[in-house]
């Protein structure tokens, strides 16, 4: 492996710097493009879509289910969240279109498909 020499090693440092402040400004950027999407009404995040996003929390209120039961269909990855270091977020649209795709059919609609079928 090869010394470096002082001078070197300021020239890595400088780089290595300006590498840091260019990924810091583009964080900054993100996370305030993020604020401007985001708009919080009566305790609940509001995409600028009009769809609410929140946590284990919304994905529980909207399902009934516990949160031990959203811990485990999220880490199984059988309801659609994201997720952010620890933390997972559910999008209001996504876990009711998730609802619905398990739902089933009334005995009537059961019966009119099958007398038209």
């Amino acid at each position: 492996m090869e010394a470096l020499t002082l001078q070197d090693f300021n020239a890595l440092r400088a780089e290595l710097k300006g590498t840091l402040t260019g990924l810091e400004e583009r964080l900054q950027r993100s996370i305030a493009e993020l604020r401007r999407e985001t708009v919080t009404v009566k305790g609940r995040n509001i995409l600028a879509d009009g769809d609410e996003i929140g946590g284990l929390d919304l994905f529980c209120r909207l399902t009934g289910l516990s949160k031990s039961t959203g811990y485990m269909l999220a880490h199984l990855r059988k309801v659609p969240h994201s997720k952010v270091g620890q933390r997972i977020y559910f999008k209001r649209s996504e876990v009711e279109a998730w609802i619905e795709q398990g739902r089933r059919p009334l005995v009537s609609e059961e019966v009119e498909q099958r007398m038209a079928g």
